[in-house]
Parts: structure tokens; sequence; C-alpha cells
């Protein structure tokens, strides 16, 4: 069983300057970019074998599913535990330095021996996690050959991260994922195999297959200027080989004689292939 897991496309909120978060009613809907990417993404997917389109409920993700839907001839079925997650009251009305200061990250990390801990009502880390498990009980129970979900950013994180890590994962490590970046219509395959039948090393039964279809990587439409350069090359060249491939990039400062910090990026790109 496979799932092609789609981030959607570039809401209003993707768009404000510093990825401020806007109310949900300014914020949650596509851009005409995001609607550009997700065009791009569905034809990426024409091939992918699917049959049929899970959505979060909220608004961005499901004008990207409708998209994907309208190219692929399928229906969509809502799903509340693709959401994302739950940031606290109040957020979106608040100043981007306050957002930095009180996002989800922030509070959960900082109660790290509290995985029930809830700021002013945002989701709780145990919250969140109950979600992925569901959503995998759910997918395993359905038992759909190939499903494409269009879900969120930190709801892909944590589902990532249940399958890398399970219950390895803890709450003071969740500032770590924002070291995995995410970008809109970005596409990331997860796969179910029955443990009594599967020829792996892997220990439990979800995880993360080298795809030979539409791979993990991200749509080239309206990609930003401060990209990796290069980086649309390199995934337009996964997309046209169908080489099975996880790309990563490592972003960092490099460091100056004077052993400071050089505003200069570095930038690293590892690619693992079979």
């Amino acid at each position: 069983m496979l799932v092609y897991f789609v981030r959607h496309g570039e809401s209003a909120s993707n768009a404000a300057p510093g990825g401020m978060a806007l109310p949900l009613e300014r914020g949650d809907r596509l851009t005409e970019r995001g609607f550009e990417q997700a065009r791009a993404v569905a034809e990426r997917l024409g091939d992918a074998g699917a049959t049929r389109i899970l959505a979060s409920p909220l608004r961005r993700a499901r004008e990207t599913a409708e998209v994907i839907a309208e190219r692929l001839d399928l229906e969509i079925t809502e799903v509340e535990e693709l959401r994302e997650l739950r940031e606290s009251e109040g957020f979106g009305g608040l100043s981007l330095e306050d957002q930095r200061l009180r996002r989800w990250s922030e509070w959960m990390a900082e109660h790290g021996d509290d995985p029930d801990h809830s700021y002013r009502g945002g989701e709780s880390f145990n919250e969140i996690t109950a979600r992925v498990l569901a959503l995998q009980e759910r997918l395993v129970a359905d038992d759909v050959e190939t499903t494409i979900a269009v879900s969120h950013g930190i709801f892909m994180r944590f589902f990532l991260m249940e399958v890398l890590l399970a219950g390895a994962f803890l709450p003071d490590q969740v500032r770590d994922l924002w070291q995995l970046a995410s970008v809109n219509c970005g596409v990331c395959g997860f796969e179910y195999r029955d443990p009594e039948l599967a020829e792996t090393y892997a220990r439990r039964p979800w995880r993360c297959p080298q795809l030979d279809g539409a791979g993990c990587d991200a749509a080239t439409v309206g990609t930003r200027s401060n990209s990796v350069p290069s980086r649309s090359s390199l995934y337009r060249r996964a997309q046209s080989s169908l080489i099975p491939s996880l790309w990563l990039f490592i972003r960092g400062s490099t460091s100056n004689p004077s052993g400071g910090r050089s505003p200069r990026r570095s930038r690293t790109l590892i690619v693992l292939d079979s």
C-alpha cells in the first residue's frame, strides 16, 4: 500500500512577508501561484495509479485537492486527521515577532516533560501524535493500494517522525522539525508493508520507499528566487529520469577568519541513490 502525501499549494499566509500566519479567514486560501503549483503536481501524479484522494478539511488543502481531483477524475474525501496542527488561540492576529516567540514548537519544547501541555488551546504533542496514529490505522484498515493525501507541512513532519522514530521522538525535540524543509505541493511517499511478508530490514511496517513514479520532490512552478541554485533542474531530472532518490538540502552559515559567522550561506546537496 502506497500513500502519496502532497503538501497544499502556496497559501496567502505562505506568501505573506516572513511567512507570517494570517487569520484563518484571510490566510487559508491558495494564491494564483498556489493554483499553478497544484496544476503542476496534478500532472506529475497523473500516472501514479491513485484510486482516491483524501484531503484535510482546511480550504488551502481542499483547493489543492480539487485541482488534482479534476485532473485525475477522482472523488475527494475529507479526513479530519489530515488537518494542520492547531496553533494557540489568537495566533494569527499576533505580530511576526510575537508569532516566532509563541509558535507551537516553542511552548511544546519548553514543556518537553509534559506531552499533554497546551498553550491557550493549541494542539499538544500527544494530540497531534494521536492524529498521526489514527490516520495510519485508517489507511491500513481501508487497504487501498494507492492513495493521494493532501495535507500540511507540520502534520507531514510528525507523520515522518512517527515512521522513523515512533515513540523515540519526544516533545523536547520538536524544534528540530524545522530542519526539514517543506515545499508547497511537494510530494513524499509512505509505504505500508505487512511485516510478516516484507523482505526488508525495516523494523516497522510503515516506511519511506524508493519511488519509481512521482517521487519525493517538489513542484517547480513559482519557486522563490532565493531557492538553492539549480534546484529546479535537479527536481526535473528526478521527474524525467524517475531515479529513486532522496534529496536532502543542508543549509548553514560559513565561518570567517575572525571567528564569527559569515552572512553568506553555504548550501550542500546530498543525493542518496539506490
